[in-house]
Parts: C-alpha cells; structure tokens; sequence
C-alpha cells in the first residue's frame, strides 16, 4: 500500500547542471572527429598547405609510458621566389642567412617551363629533388650551407651527378637548374628537446608527390 512516506525526493545538491559536465556528455554524444588530410595534387602546382593526421610514437618518461595518441599536422609552405642556382653561386647576399630562424626548411630544384614524365602523368613544375636542411644542430648542415655547396657543385648528391653526366648537362643545362625554399618552424618532442620540422615537411612533400605520381622525383629515386 503506497504512502507519503513510499515517495522520496533526491537530496537536494545531489545533482546540478555544469557547464563542464554538459561539455563531457556532448562530447559522448558526438565524439570530435580529426578534420580531413590536405593531400594537394602536384599537378596542380607545388603545394602550399598539407594537412596529415597520425600518431604519436609510444615513449616512456620518468619510468611512465605513454600511449600513442592521434594528432593533426598542418603545415603552410611559404616558397621564396625561384632562384637560378649558377646566380646564387656568385651572388651569395640571395642565400638564406645564418639567423638561427632561417636555418631550417626544405627546399626543392626543378626546371622552369618543362613537364616531366612521370609513372602517372606529366609534371607541370619541372620538379627534379626535393631537399631538407637545418635538421641537426650543426652549423655546417644549415639552409644557407646546404644551398651554398649546391650552387657552387659541391658536396651535394644532385650537383655530383651533373658533374660526371655529359646526357644530364645536355638534356638540363646546369645554367638552367633553379631553386626555391621554404623554412620550418623549430618544435618541441616529448622530451622537451627542440628539433627541426624539416624533417617531417620533407616527408610531406615526398607523399604527396608520389600519391600524385606513382613514384619519387627523379633524383630522390635510390639509384
């Protein structure tokens, strides 16, 4: 047999409306999703905003490990105007400078005006390698050092090859080889230790030419 006694009221403050718990049950409701990759299409042009998503690398810190967790890269690529590198040879002042903001980045040579064949279609920007500097921390492997050995036909593996190959100056007069870069901000890893977007931006690059081409550019092939 019911009574007033039978019906109880929840204590009062047992419960109220927050903010953040009307936040948390959204985000149940509708978990936040990762925006879609930018993977640009080379034949479009060189690209000038990718955007990846990964994840992170397991560590362990202060004996606690950490899981891999999903992350979004989005990097704009501002290019500096081509360059012909026979110029940049003699006209050093057109080089990157040797502020510590400018060491880092990656850069790439190609041909102006000509197409190249490629697996999958023709290359409109003429791009031959595309190149990364400034990712150590040493002077030598800087953005100015590295474009500097290029130019002048030293110590650098593209320039190498043009040197020993009378077919390549033929078919790409060393005259008419161009350059343009692009730098990279310098990040934080889990350690807490500054290290170089280089290295990833060049990895970027590299994807996305081959998903649009089936294959490297020419001189980023492992002969």
């Amino acid at each position: 047999m019911w009574t007033e006694n039978n019906d109880t009221e929840a204590e009062y403050g047992a419960w109220e409306f927050t903010l953040a718990g009307a936040l948390e049950d959204e985000k149940k409701r509708n978990p936040l999703s990762a925006p879609p990759d930018i993977v640009p299409h080379w034949s479009e042009g060189v690209p000038t905003l990718i955007r990846r998503t990964g994840w992170t690398e397991r560590f362990t810190k202060n004996r606690v490990t950490y899981d891999s967790r999903l992350w979004t890269k989005t990097v704009n690529y501002e290019w500096c105007s081509p360059r012909n590198l026979s110029e940049l040879a003699e006209k050093y002042s057109r080089l990157p400078s040797t502020r510590q903001w400018e060491w880092s980045g990656v850069y790439r040579i190609f041909v102006e005006g000509q197409a190249i064949d490629r697996l999958l279609g023709k290359d409109p920007t003429g791009t031959l390698y595309v190149g990364m500097a400034g990712h150590g921390s040493r002077k030598w492997s800087i953005m100015r050092s590295r474009i500097m050995g290029l130019a002048t036909r030293r110590n650098h593996q593209v320039a190498n090859r043009w040197f020993f190959s009378e077919k390549l100056e033929k078919r790409f007069p060393w005259k008419s080889m161009m350059i343009q870069w692009t730098f990279t901000d310098r990040l934080l890893n889990y350690n807490g230790e500054e290290i170089s977007g280089a290295k990833g931006a060049e990895s970027d690059l590299l994807h996305c030419y081959q998903n649009t081409f089936g294959e490297f550019p020419p001189f980023n092939e492992k002969s």
